[in-house]
């Protein structure tokens, strides 16, 4: 009879916390959309990034990051983003090749060519790609520079894979309505742990 009173009582308290604990998993999957960050060194030769797992089946977009650590025309005519002003004096530096490959398979691939920047307050973002992922699949990404771009050292130039714009905006309205709901439901699970706590510690 004790023995089954004891794991009654165990099974209230793994009750009690399991919603606390998903709802630490959920802000974490949710909210960090951001499966890779890695230094780039822009120099001609094939650099790997370390694997990374998508811990969502959606789409990701790859990225090319840089501080706005230098004067901003400068920066956007490094990267080659200065079309639409008047034409730069500096030619661009950065041309980078990107495969990303599940094991053997080769799923995805593009080019810095292909890309479209957006402008932060403190950093450069260039668009180079996008792919649709699998839940919890690993993947190593393969980057190719093509061109000297050490201009752009004090920039801290990075490779960012993250979820797509449209799929961070749907989590981020909904992972907080799902939280908070999870959480109202622990709370009496967790005032039932608590008081099974208290009658076990009882002589």
């Amino acid at each position: 009879m004790a023995i089954k009173s004891r794991a009654r009582r165990r099974a209230w308290l793994l009750a009690a916390a399991l919603p606390f604990a998903g709802i630490a998993i959920l802000a974490a999957g949710s909210f960090n959309g951001r499966a890779l960050e890695f230094p780039i060194a822009l120099v001609p030769g094939t650099t790997w990034a370390p694997s990374f797992r998508a811990t969502r089946g959606v789409r990701y977009v790859v990225l090319l990051e840089f501080d706005r650590t230098i004067p901003f025309r400068e920066l956007e005519c490094l990267v080659g983003q200065g079309a639409l002003r008047p034409p730069c004096i500096i030619e661009p530096v950065v041309s980078v090749g990107w495969k990303l490959r599940h094991g053997a398979q080769e799923v995805a691939s593009g080019t810095s060519h292909q890309g479209m920047s957006a402008v932060g307050q403190d950093r450069v973002a260039m668009l180079i790609g996008q792919f649709e992922a699998t839940a919890w699949s690993k993947y190593v990404l393969e980057l190719d520079p093509l061109l000297d771009g050490s201009a752009l050292a004090a920039t801290n130039p990075r490779v960012v894979v993250q979820f797509h714009p449209e799929v961070s905006k749907g989590f981020h309205i909904l992972a907080p309505l799902i939280a908070f709901l999870t959480g109202i439901a622990a709370i009496p699970l967790a005032l039932l742990g608590l008081g099974e706590l208290a009658g076990w510690r009882e002589p």
